[in-house]
């Protein structure tokens, strides 16, 4: 349901391949990138620097599927070609080593080590973008198909959108709050955790908060919000807006119960988080700070401090958890789940199907043998599946919904139409072109006809 090893090999740093194969990792077809292949990174440099070109370097490994597909698809096109060709220097550097590396792999090796400690490189590929001078300018990571990649070219040129041209100007104290959002973006994207931080605390701080109500009433807002949630505070003016208009944000967003999710979400993470775990931030992998949560003196303070409903709606989410993941005592987690549903039903939960789905598989399936709560939970399951359809949902998703209430039906000595319904998975899976969940459908329909249990 559900480092890289670098061998160091000392070459002649001026040495030419005049015979030098080209490898698969770097044969590019028709009049795509050109790809420099005889200088070291220090004549590169060198190069760009007298030609006044920008560098481009893509920073692959030989097992990374993305970076075959750029090699394939492309590198080899025109347009690519006549977009990076006249402007930039570009280089293919293998960041891993292998049994088949050619000479020229072996020649870029510690160059490569160098590079790969200098810019942090952990994910595949990796595009640098430098200047003519040798300064990183622009990054990004992941396949790009062919517009996104000239597009990507086209920013890594021009100072107005180059990622680290505009992060040092906003780090030196030029805060022009029209591009911190760009610049989130890109840190998001290419795994700058701690850049991301540091703007969005900014960019919350000394501009969002700065702004009457009226002004912070946009999409861009609650996109942050969404986007930064840890950030909110009870005491932020974004809350307030999300507390006091929940129904004009939904409809904004297009999301049902997105801003009482957010708002349950800010008051756990300041009033029972940190009741409960050592490591509030971190909470499921926190020891807890006693077996013994005092539930009632939580629920007392939201009570005060924001209204009754919101209180125990919080403290039953909480409950669920508490005995879910850290106690793993699957009666209580099945009393209070069935206990939050039945008083606020799952779409105030802030969970999706899928996530709800998940739920009902471990804490009633997996975990009881209670006749009243699987028969609740082949309910839940039932609405689901109900719910996905009218959707139209189709493929692996909906057959794990299916298959867990099947399932259930099952355990409950539905035998028949458990095995009907398992069967639609089967089909949903077949039509998905998915053999291995094919294979553990079918065997579960086996094990149900031979009254052997599928939860064990």
């Amino acid at each position: 349901m559900k480092l890289l090893i670098f061998v160091l090999l000392t070459l002649l740093p001026g040495i030419v391949y005049s015979n030098y194969k080209v490898g698969p990792a770097y044969k590019v077809t028709g009049r795509g990138v050109s790809f420099e292949k005889q200088l070291n990174w220090q004549q590169i440099k060198e190069r760009a620097r007298a030609e006044n070109k920008y560098i481009f370097v893509d920073a692959y490994t030989t097992w990374c599927g993305p970076c075959r597909a750029m090699d394939r698809e492309v590198y080899p096109n025109e347009k690519v070609g006549n977009s990076l060709n006249s402007k930039f220097i570009s280089v293919k550097v293998q960041m891993d080593t292998s049994k088949i590396d050619d000479s020229r792999v072996k020649f870029w090796y510690d160059d490569a080590r160098a590079i790969m400690k200098e810019f942090s490189i952990s994910a595949f590929p990796t595009f640098l973008f430098f200047s003519p001078d040798g300064k990183i300018v622009h990054r990004a990571i992941g396949y790009k198909n062919i517009d996104d990649f000239i597009a990507l070219a086209e920013d890594a040129t021009n100072p107005q959108r180059q990622y680290y041209t505009l992060l040092n100007e906003y780090n030196e104290g030029k805060r022009d709050y029209k591009v911190a959002n760009y610049l989130m973006n890109i840190a998001t994207g290419i795994g700058e955790k701690d850049q991301v931080d540091s703007i969005a605390r900014d960019y919350l701080v000394n501009y969002l908060e700065t702004m009457s109500d009226d002004k912070l009433y946009t999409r861009e807002t609650i996109q942050f919000l969404a986007s930064y949630p840890k950030l909110v505070t009870s005491k932020s003016k974004l809350f307030s807006l999300l507390y006091h208009r929940q129904g004009d944000i939904d409809t904004m967003v297009h999301s049902k119960g997105f801003a009482h999710s957010m708002v349950k979400y800010i008051v756990s993470k300041e009033d029972i988080y940190p009741k409960l775990w050592k490591d509030p931030e971190h909470w499921t992998k926190s020891e807890p700070i006693s077996d013994r949560p005092d539930w009632k003196k939580m629920t007392d303070v939201i009570r005060t401090k924001y209204d009754a409903e919101l209180a125990d709606e919080v403290i039953l989410d909480s409950q669920v958890i508490w005995y879910y993941n850290y106690r793993k005592d699957w009666r209580m987690a099945a009393q209070y789940f069935i206990k939050r549903n039945e008083r606020y039903g799952f779409a105030k939960t802030g969970m999706g199907a899928l996530d709800v789905n998940e739920a009902i598989w471990y804490i009633i399936f997996v975990n009881s043998d209670d006749k009243d709560v699987i028969d609740k939970g082949i309910v839940y399951a039932r609405s689901i599946v109900d719910a996905l359809e009218k959707e139209g949902l189709k493929g692996f998703n909906m057959a794990s919904v299916i298959d867990t209430y099947a399932n259930l039906l099952y355990k409950a000595g539905r035998t028949k139409e458990a095995i009907e319904w398992e069967e639609k998975a089967v089909q949903l899976s077949v039509d998905d072109k998915d053999p291995d969940r094919v294979r553990e459908f079918q065997e579960i329909i086996g094990k149900m006809k031979a009254t052997v249990p599928t939860w064990r």
